[in-house]
């Protein structure tokens, strides 16, 4: 598999490319109400495809997001339409469930997006053009604002980590292999920090057993 790799955590797959036209289209199926605004961010929303074995409607009616979607050779755990709206930004930040250490791997493919949304992540700017396809490991600090005057509309596919898809990204290098023990001690930080936060801890623990047991992503 080619790839280009601008910086650690993530890299694009240049075998892979879908029709953004057809994309955009079945998000012509998308009502407003199917977005849920969420406090991560001014301006974000999302719309869970898949999750938790449970499907919504438009996963069936979106064909050419369907197709994108189980176009991975691997365990489905989740899948995710993302909007940030103009003006929308999320601050720097990691998240458990997209990272590899947690044997996820994170599939971006944008469906709408402009020149003037910036995107960065391990401190650099990078520019994903629709139809194409991101591994995005979001272990690693990342962070979004829109100054555009359009939505910017990602696909957000999730999938457990086996061979196949390992095969088809940058082999990990040293530096990569102590990030990821960097993060696992974040992660044991965090969970101390929770000791005298006992109901919070237990939720936590629940949490990243889900993850990686059952697939269930509650993070």
């Amino acid at each position: 598999m080619q790839f280009t790799r601008p910086t650690h955590g993530i890299a694009r797959l240049d075998a892979i490319k879908f029709d953004a036209k057809a994309l955009q289209k079945d998000l012509d199926k998308v009502l407003e109400s199917d977005w849920r605004r969420r406090d991560v961010g001014q301006g974000w929303a999302d719309l869970m495809l898949y999750q938790n074995g449970e499907k919504h409607r438009l996963f069936d009616q979106c064909q050419e997001i369907r197709r994108a979607i189980e176009s991975f050779d691997a365990e489905l755990l989740d899948a995710c339409l993302a909007l940030l709206e103009p003006g929308g930004t999320v601050k720097e930040h990691r998240d458990i469930s997209g990272g590899t250490p947690m044997g996820v791997a994170r599939f971006h493919i944008p469906i709408v997006t402009h020149p003037d949304v910036e995107f960065y992540v391990n401190g650099k700017r990078l520019f994903l053009d629709e139809g194409e396809v991101w591994s995005v490991d979001t272990s690693y600090p990342h962070r979004l604002h829109n100054h555009s005057d359009v939505a910017r509309i990602h696909l957000i596919v999730d999938v457990k980590m086996n061979d196949t898809i390992r095969a088809m990204l940058p082999k990990l290098s040293f530096r990569e292999y102590l990030h990821k023990i960097y993060f696992v001690g974040i992660c044991l930080w965090k969970g101390l920090s929770l000791v005298f936060r006992p109901k919070e801890l237990w939720q936590r623990v629940r949490d990243i057993f889900a993850l990686i047991f059952t697939g269930e992503s509650r993070l």
